[in-house]
């Protein structure tokens, strides 16, 4: 695919790469995810892309417009709840992404490049895969301003999902 700077807004190019996910039921059930603070999981996913669209605006990155929206949305598609299972939240933060990454494949057909920015988003606290792509460092940037937004309540990830740019 072509990288070019992108200059439409977030909502037309999540409608144009990503219907299909927005409409597919595992992923719509992420709305009784848990996530940070009082949002679950579909909600931040959506905060997440939308940042990673406006960050890539603002900062004229030229990109995959594709791989960036894709790869934002399916950034936490690991699909269990972490919560409430003490072992599991030790690993959770180093390991969901290859598990989200798995899904995201399995589910969507992603490629080597959305792979890449999934697993990569967790850098550093996975310190074995820094992002490798413009589309990945998006990804992490945004995952981590939308997850302090969240967490502080500076913005609630669920004003994205009242806009979600599918019908219900």
């Amino acid at each position: 695919m072509e990288k070019k700077r992108i200059e439409d807004n977030a909502y037309d190019l999540i409608r144009e790469h990503a219907s299909d996910i927005l409409a597919h039921p595992t992923f719509r059930n992420l709305v009784r995810n848990k996530q940070h603070h009082n949002s679950n999981t579909y909600a931040h996913l959506l905060h997440v892309c939308v940042l990673a669209i406006k960050f890539a605006r603002a900062w004229r990155w030229k990109v995959d417009a594709k791989v960036l929206v894709r790869s934002a949305l399916l950034h936490d598609y690991y699909l269990y709840e972490w919560h409430d299972k003490p072992n599991r939240k030790k690993r959770h933060a180093r390991r969901h992404g290859v598990y989200a990454a798995d899904n995201a494949e399995r589910d969507f057909g992603t490629g080597p490049e959305e792979r890449k920015a999934i697993v990569n988003h967790m850098w550093p606290i996975s310190p074995f895969h820094p992002p490798k792509t413009k589309e990945g460092w998006l990804v992490l940037f945004a995952d981590k301003a939308a997850s302090f937004r969240e967490l502080f309540g500076i913005l609630s990830a669920e004003d994205h999902y009242k806009k979600t740019p599918v019908k219900k």
